[in-house]
């Protein structure tokens, strides 16, 4: 039976997570210090972080970051982790990551207004189970709703070819997605996808 509670769904899978789930590549911080003016003096609140793999290249950068994740699995993952990496006692809590399958409007409502003159940042998103346009629809009208969005990562997950996630899967999504990404609120889009 599938899990339907979002904050359950990586618990069977945590090990699995954290060793073959890739790290952001380095040129994210840099799109950030462009983009929304990260620093290293920058407080981060990092959302939609699982195991802290985001959060760790944020420290690593010489930020203070907070966080909050409601799979206790996913948390003592990362709390592990950081404690390894830091023995000093460096804390960091996670939320919920944003996927179509549970889709969050409520939740990036609350942390868009929580934040009133940050620039905000989607850590992560993917469509999951179905091809779903109108969701990408939704979540880009969202975006272009809120003029502080300042950057959108797709997963595809660490193995995209098995990835319940891979935009391939999704034809009409894709296309609705290639489409809004044409907007000049939009970098080009990168060679991959163009």
């Amino acid at each position: 039976m599938a899990v339907q509670d979002s904050t359950r769904r990586f618990s069977s899978r945590v090990g699995n997570y954290v060793r073959y789930r890739p790290s952001y590549p380095p040129a994210v911080l840099d799109l950030l210090k462009t983009e929304c003016g990260l620093t290293g003096a920058s407080l981060i609140a990092d959302i939609a972080s699982g195991t802290g793999i985001f959060t760790r290249m944020l420290l690593q950068n010489g930020n203070r970051v907070i966080g909050v994740e409601p799979n206790a699995e996913m948390r003592q993952a990362a709390e592990e982790e950081d404690a390894r990496l830091s023995p000093s006692g460096v804390r960091v809590y996670y939320i919920a990551d944003f996927y179509s399958k549970f889709p969050n409007y409520s939740g990036l409502n609350r942390y868009y207004k929580e934040f009133p003159h940050k620039p905000f940042v989607f850590g992560e998103w993917a469509l999951w189970g179905h091809d779903d346009p109108g969701f990408v629809r939704g979540l880009f009208g969202w975006i272009k709703s809120h003029r502080r969005v300042r950057m959108v990562m797709y997963n595809q997950g660490s193995h995209p070819s098995e990835s319940p996630f891979q935009l391939a899967r999704y034809p009409r999504s894709a296309a609705v997605l290639r489409h809004e990404l044409s907007s000049p609120l939009f970098a080009p889009l990168a060679p991959e996808f163009s």
